[in-house]
């Protein structure tokens, strides 16, 4: 089963609500539900390639960055850095070049770190959960697993009910929605863990 379109699962959540004989918009909401699900949970496998630049300390972050997965250079896989060890490591070591071994993340300066800066032209390759981007057309179809698909009408539904300012039903079909997606991520191990530190923003 492929992921279904945008209207289809508008239309299903409309339905859900009760509210099927009503002209309603929400590919808005759609979005929004859809950003919601990958921001706060691991669902969305994305990834990012390039080439390093020699003397060049870090990569750019992929602007759809949520979390991390692991990441290679050179086909090499890299260690994880937590980003206040990297911290404290650039402020009393001295950055000499060589093939990075070690990563962090930073999202404060939106970049992805080496350790140590690479001395030449490697392919790397970036693995991370991504936040959904949105809609793009009528046909477009969502990039999750179809298992999310009870999610995101659920979601729908309350949304449609939250338009509609019947705040009772909203109320209803937004704890469905956040049991149903909880289980459903739960059940791949993909919750997010806990934020090591506010400074480097960073889910550690």
């Amino acid at each position: 089963m492929s992921a279904s379109q945008r209207s289809v699962l508008i239309a299903a959540g409309i339905k859900k609500a009760g509210r099927s004989g009503q002209s309603i918009t929400l590919t808005t909401e759609f979005d929004e539900i859809l950003r919601d699900m990958t921001e706060r949970y691991n669902i969305l496998a994305k990834s990012d390639t390039g080439t390093t630049t020699a003397d060049t300390a870090y990569i750019t972050m992929p602007t759809d960055y949520s979390d991390r997965r692991f990441m290679t250079v050179d086909s090499y896989e890299m260690i994880w850095m937590d980003p206040d060890d990297y911290l404290k490591w650039s402020k009393t070591n001295t950055d000499v070049a060589a093939l990075p071994v070690r990563y962090t993340v930073v999202r404060e300066d939106s970049k992805i770190y080496l350790q140590n800066k690479p001395s030449g032209a490697w392919t790397y390759y970036f693995y991370y959960w991504g936040i959904h981007p949105a809609a793009t057309g009528d046909t477009y179809t969502h990039l999750l697993e179809d298992k999310y698909e009870e999610a995101i009408i659920a979601g729908i539904a309350y949304k449609c009910c939250e338009r509609l300012k019947d705040w009772d039903a909203a109320a209803k079909w937004k704890g469905d929605y956040e049991s149903i997606l909880l289980k459903k991520a739960a059940r791949t191990k993909r919750l997010k863990v806990s934020v090591h530190s506010n400074f480097w923003g960073q889910m550690g």
